[in-house]
């Protein structure tokens, strides 16, 4: 029986023990500027008979019990809300004063003990954040950055009481933030599709009607565009193909093609573009095709844009490709804030001969022509040479002179306007021992005035003794060569030195001195000697 009771007795201790009054969650602390409204939240479970007060602990005072005010706390700023039926007892300041700052508590008794939770109040006076703000950056620079590197974006707001609530914005979703701070920075690794892209700061204060944004593009670099190829020639009747090629762009693009100035009519028959927009393709080519442009232009979500344009030459099939030199130019335009700006990107000289596709067998035949006619015109040119090389040949065997021959002046019937005349006077014959004297014909000996001097000097014309006639009569033979010497009897020598009236190039005869010995001379020393 004892027993028995005992358990009741726990039974109704713990029922009464589950159905005390507690906490769900308590208030947070609150910084907030003269003006504003601030909300004081607390919430319990199991409230019953029990009350519920709030405490300015700074004043050590008891506002309320539930939502009743106490006489001596009675203000018209302040008031209990929420909804009471599931325990909450929100504590509600209006316009804030400097003078409601302090510790203001939460508070239950179950049991007789008082249970607490408690929060701060902090009332600023309220100041504007700078005019100029917020100010975005980046850093490094984004001319020195590549993809891979690591950059940080930075967004400030000095000067605001309380400070600026930031938030960094990718493609309009937060990516760092919202901070109350006067600094928000954000720091990831850059990868293709950021080229060009552009990040935004949003800035909230009380102060502010709405909010402010700023904006950076932490990595730029120019993209280009070009056509390939960039000069079409094609033949009537064939079709030409046109590909696009992007460098310096994200990955997703859009490509937009315009023929002549307007946008593609994919509806049109001869017109196809492929799936990834990069080619197009025009069929059934003609006349009226030739000398029109063909554009690309390319943009990006958020980004850059860019275009290049190329050229459609037709002709005939039988017609050969002209020859054509064009330089391809390429439109770059960023459309980013504080980066507008567009630019031509020229792109390498090219000369094409044959460019394109559709040229079709006229071009494989063309080249065979030109092939053809250069080893022809090589063959001929030989045989010619060989000719006249074996002509002159048989002419120098049967005793006629040749035509290099005929063309060396002599020293036969020359009047006193064609020559010079260097008179050796006779004198007594050598002795039978001295050498005989040796000449060699030198060829195209040109001097200052066209004429060339007589190489001899004082012994040779002291020793030297032979008539006119003897020198006519060695002129007039047929043995002359350049590569060989001439002996002629040691005698005192007439002889004459040619000269061209037209300043050409002339022969002339070197008489050597009587020291020469028989072995041949080196036409080299005879130049270095004179």
């Amino acid at each position: 029986m004892n027993l028995l009771l005992s358990v009741s007795l726990l039974i109704i201790i713990s029922i009464h023990h589950c159905l005390c009054i507690s906490f769900v969650f308590g208030p947070s602390h609150v910084s907030t500027t003269v003006g504003q409204t601030v909300t004081f939240r607390c919430r319990v479970r199991n409230k019953g008979s029990f009350s519920v007060h709030w405490r300015n602990a700074n004043q050590q005072l008891y506002l309320t019990a539930d939502t009743n005010f106490y006489p001596t706390a009675v203000n018209p700023r302040y008031r209990v809300v929420g909804n009471h039926a599931i325990g909450e007892y929100f504590l509600q300041i209006t316009n804030v004063q400097t003078s409601d700052e302090g510790l203001y508590q939460c508070i239950i008794i179950p049991n007789g003990r008082a249970v607490t939770l408690a929060a701060n109040l902090e009332v600023n006076i309220l100041q504007t954040p700078n005019q100029e703000t917020p100010l975005c950056s980046s850093s490094p620079s984004p001319d020195l950055v590549y993809v891979g590197d690591e950059v940080t974006i930075f967004c400030s707001s000095p000067g605001g009481v309380p400070p600026t609530r930031l938030t960094w914005l990718e493609n309009g979703h937060a990516i760092a933030g919202p901070s109350s701070v006067h600094m928000l920075s954000h720091t990831f690794t850059l990868e293709e599709q950021h080229n060009g892209r552009t990040f935004t700061c949003r800035s909230t204060h009380p102060s502010f009607h709405g909010e402010r944004f700023c904006s950076v593009v932490p990595f730029q670099k120019n993209p280009q565009t070009r056509i390939e190829p960039p000069l079409f020639l094609g033949e009537v009747g064939g079709t030409a193909m046109f590909q696009c090629v992007a460098a310096g762009f994200p990955p997703e693009l859009e490509y937009t093609w315009l023929f002549n100035g307007h946008p593609v009519n994919i509806l049109d028959r001869r017109f196809a573009i492929t799936d990834d927009g990069r080619s197009f393709i025009i069929s059934d080519l003609t006349e009226e095709d030739n000398g029109i442009y063909v554009r690309c232009q390319i943009s990006a979500v958020n980004g850059p844009s860019a275009s290049s344009s190329a050229r459609l030459l037709i002709f005939q099939g039988t017609e050969e490709p002209p020859t054509v030199t064009t330089v391809a130019r390429t439109t770059v335009n960023t459309t980013k804030p504080y980066f507008n700006q567009s630019t031509e990107v020229p792109t390498e000289l090219q000369t094409l001969e044959l460019g394109g596709i559709g040229t079709g067998k006229s071009s494989s035949v063309i080249t065979v022509i030109i092939v053809a006619a250069i080893v022809i015109s090589q063959v001929v040119f030989i045989s010619l040479v060989y000719g006249i090389h074996r002509i002159a040949n048989r002419m120098k065997k049967s005793g006629q002179p040749s035509s290099l021959e005929t063309g060396m002046p002599t020293t036969n019937g020359r009047n006193a306007d064609s020559c010079e005349i260097a008179q050796i006077h006779s004198k007594v014959a050598q002795p039978s021992g001295i050498d005989d004297h040796r000449y060699k014909s030198l060829h195209r000996y040109d001097t200052a005035n066209s004429v060339a001097l007589a190489l001899s000097d004082k012994e040779t014309q002291r020793n030297s003794n032979i008539h006119q006639t003897q020198v006519d009569s060695y002129n007039n033979s047929s043995n002359m060569e350049d590569s060989v010497y001439h002996k002629v009897p040691s005698l005192s020598l007439d002889y004459e030195i040619p000269k061209d009236r037209n300043n050409a190039a002339v022969e002339e005869y070197v008489l050597m001195r009587p020291s020469v010995t028989s072995e041949t001379l080196d036409i080299q020393s005879v130049y270095s000697k004179y």
